[in-house]
C-alpha cells in the first residue's frame, strides 16, 4: 500500500509544471536581474492567481492566518519603528503568495517533482562544472555572451548565470584544478545546501538505499567546497547510518567519527574556506565592518554576529519587526546585514513564527512518505540556512510551510 502511494505522488512532469518550478527555481536563486523587477513579480503573482481562479482551487483557512499574522507584525513594527514602507510590505505579501500558489497549482506531488526538475539541472550542470574545470580559460571567455542575465555585482564580477549554471568570475576560489562548484545557484553553499536537501529526500523516499543518484549529488556536494554544506552532509551520514538499523551500520560508526575528526582537522589546516573563514569569523567577532561595491557601501557583520544580535533583539522585541529592520539594532549596532536566513527569520517573524516554523520542518511530510522526514531534515537544514540569504532561502522555507501546516489536505494526498 505504501508504495502503490509513492507511485502516485511520482506522476509524470507536465509542462505547466516545468514551467511553475522554473519559477520556483528563479526565485529560489534570484541571480536573473528580472527577479528583482516590482513587473515581474506583480505578473507572475496575477499568472498564478488566474490558474487558481481558472481552476477552482480553494485556498487553505491557514494562509490567511498566516498573511493575517504577518500583517499584524507589521503593524505593530510600525507603531514601535514609526514607519512601514507600503510598496516593500505589499511586495513582502506577493513574494509570500507566490510559492503558496505553485504549491497549489502542482499539488501533493510538488516535492516529487521538485526532486525530478533539480536532478536534471544537477546533471546538467555538472557537465559544465566538468567542462569547466578542463577548460577554465575558454569558459571564462564565454561571459561576455552568457552574462545578458545578470546585473549589478554579479556582472561587474564577471559572473555569468544561464539558469542551469552559474559561473563565478572575480571571486572564484580553485582548489587545484577544481573550481567551487555553484551548479544552477547563486553561489556554492547555496547549492550545497540543495544539495543536501535532495540528497535527505531521496533516501528517505528510497528506504535508505545508496545508488548512482546519490553518489552524483554527493560528488556535486563535494565540488561545493562549503563548510555548512559539509557539515550538514556529515550529519546526513550519521543519521544513515543509526536509520539502518544494521548491526554492520553501527559497528562502522566509530570509525566514520573517527574518518571524520581526521578528515575535519586536516581539511581545517589546508583548506581556506574552513580555516581562513572560521578564523576570520574568530577575529572580528561582534565588529561592524563596512562593505563597498562602487559607489555603494554598506555595513556588513558575520553569520555568527548576526545570529547572536538577532537573538538579542528577539528578547527585546519577541513578536518581530516585519519589514523594518529593528530600531533597537540600528541604534546599537548600525543597518547591518549579513547571509543568516535563520536570524532574518527570527528578526522578522519573531517567536511565533520561528517556532512555528521548526514544528513545520519537523512536521514535513511529502506525500508517500514513511513518517520521520522532518526530525531527519531539519538538522542540515537548519545548518544551511544559518549560512545563506534570508531573500532566497525564504522561497523553500514557506513551501516547507505551507505544505506542513496550510495544505492540509496534501495528508490526505488530495491535490488542494
Amino acid at each position: 500500500m505504501f508504495m502503490v502511494v509513492i507511485q502516485k505522488a511520482r506522476t509524470k512532469l507536465t509542462r505547466l509544471d516545468v514551467f511553475l518550478l522554473l519559477i520556483f527555481l528563479l526565485f529560489l536563486d534570484g541571480s536573473a536581474f528580472f527577479v528583482a523587477s516590482d513587473f515581474f513579480v506583480i505578473g507572475v503573482f496575477l499568472l498564478l492567481l488566474a490558474i487558481l481562479v481558472y481552476r477552482k482551487s480553494r485556498f487553505d483557512v491557514e494562509f490567511f492566518v498566516v498573511l493575517a499574522v504577518w500583517t499584524a507584525i507589521n503593524i505593530i513594527s510600525y507603531l514601535v519603528n514609526d514607519k512601514l514602507p507600503i510598496n516593500t510590505f505589499l511586495g513582502s505579501v506577493l513574494k509570500m503568495c507566490i510559492p503558496y500558489f505553485i504549491l497549489k497549482i502542482i499539488g501533493a506531488s510538488f516535492f516529487e517533482k521538485l526532486f525530478r526538475f533539480l536532478y536534471v539541472l544537477v546533471i546538467i550542470a555538472s557537465c559544465f562544472y566538468i567542462f569547466e574545470v578542463i577548460a577554465p580559460s575558454f569558459v571564462n571567455s564565454l561571459t561576455p555572451y552568457l552574462n545578458f542575465l545578470v546585473h549589478g555585482r554579479m556582472l561587474e564580477n564577471g559572473d555569468f548565470y544561464i539558469i542551469v549554471y552559474k559561473h563565478l568570475g572575480l571571486y572564484a576560489h580553485y582548489y587545484g584544478i577544481f573550481p567551487r562548484n555553484s551548479g544552477f545557484m547563486w553561489e556554492p553553499g547555496a547549492y550545497a545546501w540543495i544539495l543536501n536537501f535532495m540528497i535527505i529526500y531521496k533516501l528517505h523516499r528510497d528506504n535508505y538505499v545508496l545508488d548512482r543518484k546519490i553518489l552524483l549529488l554527493v560528488l556535486a556536494l563535494i565540488s561545493t567546497f562549503s563548510t555548512a554544506g559539509y557539515l550538514g552532509l556529515f550529519c546526513i551520514t550519521i543519521f544513515y547510518i543509526i536509520k539502518r538499523h544494521s548491526r554492520r551500520a553501527l559497528l562502522i560508526l566509530p570509525f566514520v567519527l573517527l574518518a571524520f575528526v581526521y578528515g575535519a582537522v586536516k581539511l581545517f589546516n589546508t583548506a581556506d574556506f574552513l580555516s581562513e573563514k572560521l578564523t576570520d569569523y574568530q577575529a572580528i567577532g561582534m565588529e561592524v565592518r563596512e562593505a563597498t561595491f562602487g559607489e555603494e557601501s554598506w555595513e556588513r557583520v558575520t553569520r555568527i554576529a548576526m545570529g547572536r544580535i538577532s537573538l538579542e533583539n528577539s528578547l527585546v522585541r519577541p513578536w518581530g519587526d516585519g519589514i523594518n529592520l529593528s530600531s533597537y539594532i540600528v541604534k546599537k549596532y548600525g543597518e547591518i546585514s549579513a547571509p543568516n536566513a535563520l536570524a532574518t527569520l527570527l528578526r522578522e517573524w519573531g517567536w511565533l513564527g520561528f517556532i512555528a516554523f521548526v514544528i513545520a520542518v519537523w512536521r514535513f511530510n511529502p506525500a508517500g512518505f514513511k513518517k520521520g522526514f522532518g526530525p531527519f531534515l531539519l538538522i542540515p537544514l537548519f545548518i544551511s540556512l544559518f549560512s545563506n540569504p534570508y531573500d532566497s532561502c525564504k522561497y523553500l522555507i514557506f513551501a516547507i510551510f505551507y505544505y506542513s501546516i496550510a495544505c492540509k489536505n496534501f495528508k490526505n494526498r488530495k491535490i488542494c
